[in-house]
């Protein structure tokens, strides 16, 4: 066996010395000559490099802690949070939908379900809407893949669905209606989990929704009306088991990176401000909590800069009711915000618990729709941009270095929204409300 030529280094430490691997095994040698490997050393280094990391993110024999769980039998409880924004393609409307589950292992888990959406009520023409909210217990098996990277599923359940007539359209005016009611309902369905860490999942899932046709009533005549639905969401799933190894970021050796994060919040928001100008207002929609606290959701993005500081980019929707002082209710009012907000942050606890206050401006976009078929023959324009803008504070509690569990308040002030309708109501105003939300923040990558 003969020694290849030592490095000046190898002289110095007096390192062992180097053997030339094909001498020592010659099928290696003729295997290194093949015309594949020829190709694959003419590459670039970073091309190979590349290469190498795909290959890498692909063997199925990696530790599956990269990925998943620690041990195959690791109980992990988690939350998944998700949409439907798509499903109006087959008639299901404002669909969401929120889970609490636990994997017992990496195959079996059990989760509730919650999901809410809307479908029309049809008799000729649209009637109105029907609210479905479904509560379901449902079992969930999973064959993890690929180092448990991607976990195809299965899901199905048995529970209850709840039925409420809403929202009646000019189909409906001067019909009684009554289309409330319960029923049994079961699911099965498949998904699929693409783990972007060991702890946060995006989701893709679709099922199908059995449930007992209910008995309705339209002008005295009784008929059956079935609620049964396909589902089809995108979402997040993150899961809330804490990891003793992950070192939390505000640690003394961890304060400097740049962390990007994505989030979402859903809660309430309280008008502080309602009046819009002489004759017209908004109030919270039919399907306010406690008649008050109008529904809003909130998308954000944003990045952690060190230990104090942090940029946030949030889009929130809410939609009330606009009501005239001579017609009562006529339709709804959509207000979408895009709010750049600074955040001032401090940890305490070693990281575990961060409260910060934010502040910012932007602008709203806001539209009438929906309109009430009692407003039916008026001309109503109530769109366009306003300016905006918001302050308040929340805290955020890590249950991982890349995951935190959060509450927020903020108040928004947004002015110069214009309404013109032809039965005499004109006029610019302002709007301000209290925002209440609990949502989580998903940190996906950092540089330094």
């Amino acid at each position: 066996m003969h020694s290849l030529v030592p490095t000046r280094r190898a002289r110095e430490v007096g390192a062992p010395t180097q053997t030339d691997p094909s001498e020592a095994n010659p099928s290696l040698f003729l295997h290194s000559q093949t015309p594949w490997v020829r190709r694959f050393r003419k590459l670039g280094a970073r091309t190979r490099i590349a290469l190498a990391a795909a290959g890498a993110f692909l063997v199925p024999e990696a530790p599956a802690a990269e990925a998943g769980r620690d041990e195959p039998n690791d109980v992990r409880p988690y939350l998944h949070w998700r949409v439907g924004e798509f499903s109006p393609y087959w008639d299901v409307l404002d669909l969401r939908g929120i889970s609490l589950g636990v994997e017992f292992n990496e195959r079996w888990g059990a989760e509730l379900a919650l999901d809410a959406w809307q479908l029309q009520l049809i008799q000729s023409r649209v009637l109105g809407e029907q609210q479905i909210i479904t509560l379901m217990p449902q079992v969930k098996f999973a064959i993890p893949t690929w180092n448990e990277r991607i976990a195809p599923y299965a899901v199905a359940g048995v529970g209850g669905a709840w039925v409420q007539f809403n929202d009646r359209a000019a189909g409906g005016i001067g019909r009684r209606i009554d289309a409330d009611g319960i029923s049994i309902a079961g699911t099965a369905g498949l998904g699929l989990d693409l783990f972007l860490a060991r702890n946060i999942a995006l989701n893709l899932e679709g099922k199908y929704v059995w449930a007992d046709s209910i008995g309705i009533r339209i002008d005295g005549v009784g008929r059956d009306w079935d609620p049964s639905s396909f589902l089809a969401t995108i979402g997040v799933r993150v899961y809330l088991d804490r990891h003793s190894t992950d070192a939390l970021i505000a640690q003394a050796n961890l304060l400097t990176p740049v962390r990007f994060y994505f989030g979402t919040q859903g809660g309430t928001t309280f008008l502080t401000d309602s009046e819009w100008v002489s004759g017209a207002e908004i109030e919270p929609k039919l399907n306010a909590i406690g008649d008050i606290f109008n529904l809003q959701y909130t998308v954000s993005l944003g990045a952690d800069l060190g230990e104090h500081f942090g940029l946030e980019l949030a889009l929130a929707h809410t939609e009330y009711t606009l009501r005239t002082a001579t017609m009562g209710s006529i339709g709804e009012y959509s207000s979408y915000s895009v709010m750049p907000l600074l955040r001032l942050r401090f940890p305490r606890a070693e990281g575990r618990w961060v409260p910060y206050v934010m502040a910012g401006a932007g602008f709203c976009y806001s539209e009438f729709n929906d309109t009430k078929p009692i407003a039916t023959a008026l001309d109503i324009d109530a769109e366009g941009m306003t300016p905006a803008f918001s302050v308040g504070g929340g805290v955020d509690y890590f249950l991982a270095r890349n995951l935190s569990l959060n509450a927020e308040g903020r108040w928004r002030y947004s002015w110069d929204h214009k309404i013109r309708t032809d039965d005499g109501i004109s006029g610019k105003g302002d709007h301000s409300e209290l925002q209440f939300t609990i949502g989580f923040r998903a940190y996906l990558w950092e540089s330094r």
